[in-house]
Order: structure tokens, then C-alpha cells, then sequence
């Protein structure tokens, strides 16, 4: 079956494939909203939290839209897939927790020997050209938690010449 055979059936039932997919995609984005839901109010200590449907029928709902997809030739909505990540416990990528880890300690570095240090500073200063990632970390409260951690580590490290000098 072709992208062409699919249009044409489903316009004899008077829609078009486009169509289809966007109502799949609605349905997809309710059933993954009342999933997401149920499993709030089930943290919240409701331990008879249900959904508007049971999970065996979404289960089975998903994959038959799923199936389906491969008649419109067209790869399947986002919150299809979405949906059924949820459903077989798929957990979500993990993201670097810090962009560029070592530019970001020399960015606290920078900034523990240079307090009024502006954006443009610290990116001559450690040598990094990514305005909106510096304004990110600093706006960030782990961020200036390292910055004192490191003014920390410098003031020992000054004690510790003045205690040696003496």
C-alpha cells in the first residue's frame, strides 16, 4: 500500500491521511495527560487513583495506531510515541547535568578571583565564546555555590601562606 492508496482511502471515508494522523496525535497527548495525572495523585498518597481508561486498553489502543502508521507511510506522532515510552516505562534520556564541564569550573574559577566580573569577561578570561551558557551558569544556583566553594579554597589556600611566612 502506497502514501497515494492511503489519501485515496481515506478520502473515500472523507478525510485525509494528514487528518488522521493529527487526531491520532490529539487522542495520544489525552490518554499520555490522564497517565501523567494518575500517577500524581497516586504519589500524592491516593492509592485507588485511576485513569479514564485501564492501561491493558491504551496499551492496546496505542499499538494498534501504531501498526496503523505503517499504512500512511509517514513515521508516527510524537505524543504516540511518547505514549507508549510511559506506558512500557521507558526513562527519559539523560542530559549532561553541565554543558562543557571544564569551562564551567574555570568559569567558577574565574569568577571567585574576579568578583564584578562581567559575561563578556568571562568569556575572554576562560577563553569561551557561549554568552547564553555563561548567563546560564550564573544565573544558576549551583553554579554560584561552586563560586563560593572555590573562594573557599582560596582563602585556606592564603591562610595557609601567612601561617607558613610567619
Amino acid at each position: 500500500m502506497s502514501r497515494k492508496i492511503a489519501d485515496r482511502f481515506w478520502a473515500w471515508f472523507g478525510g485525509t491521511v494528514e487528518e488522521r494522523i493529527e487526531l491520532i496525535d490529539s487522542e495520544a497527548a489525552k490518554l499520555l495527560e490522564d497517565i501523567k495525572d494518575r500517577e500524581v495523585r497516586k504519589a500524592d498518597g491516593d492509592p485507588y487513583a485511576k485513569g479514564q481508561y485501564s492501561d491493558a486498553d491504551v496499551r492496546r489502543w496505542a499499538v494498534d495506531q501504531l501498526r496503523g502508521m505503517r499504512n500512511f507511510y509517514e513515521p508516527p506522532p510524537q505524543n504516540l510515541v511518547d505514549l507508549i515510552a510511559a506506558l512500557v516505562n521507558v526513562p527519559a534520556r539523560p542530559r549532561k547535568s553541565v554543558k562543557n564541564r571544564e569551562k564551567y569550573f574555570e568559569a567558577a574559577v574565574y569568577l571567585a578571583k574576579h568578583p564584578d566580573a562581567t559575561i563578556s569577561a568571562i568569556k575572554r578570561g576562560i577563553g569561551y565564546d557561549q554568552h547564553r551558557q555563561i548567563n546560564a551558569w550564573l544565573e544558576s544556583p549551583e553554579f554560584q555555590d561552586r563560586v563560593e566553594q572555590e573562594r573557599l579554597i582560596m582563602r585556606s589556600q592564603d591562610l595557609k601562606g601567612v601561617v607558613k611566612k610567619v
